[in-house]
């Protein structure tokens, strides 16, 4: 299963919401795959997962081995904590479930390339919060 996962700090922010499933349709397309289900966390904080329902029900799917691949369109949507980032990183790869992150070019958690710039990433994007 292909989940498209997208984040939006205030509820306010349809507009985004709109773009971020549009840029993750496309990607999707260009790459072969369709994507069967959108999770949206609205008016949520990237600096910390534990209040983002959508995102602990995507990772209890991951945990049960449901979703094959993520697709978000930046990092900053899916974690702005580092320790959160790496720890999900972790999840994803015991269950050998990809996450493609568009903005910073990241097309698979599954390469070593891939896991070496999300992690630098994590740091990155920490030092920018």
């Amino acid at each position: 299963m292909v989940i498209g996962y997208i984040r939006v700090s205030t509820d306010h922010q349809s507009n985004s919401v709109i773009t971020q499933k549009e840029t993750i349709s496309n990607y999707s397309k260009l790459n072969g795959m369709k994507v069967d289900d959108y999770f949206i966390d609205f008016g949520i904080s990237g600096s910390s997962t534990m209040m983002r329902e959508s995102y602990i029900k995507l990772m209890d799917m991951v945990s049960g081995g449901k979703v094959t691949t993520i697709i978000t369109t930046s990092l900053s949507r899916w974690s702005r904590n580092t320790l959160d980032l790496l720890t999900s990183i972790e999840v994803l790869k015991k269950h050998n479930t990809d996450l493609m992150v568009i903005k910073e070019n990241i097309p698979s958690l599954k390469t070593p390339m891939g896991m070496f710039f999300c992690e630098i990433l994590a740091f990155c994007t920490a030092w920018h919060m």
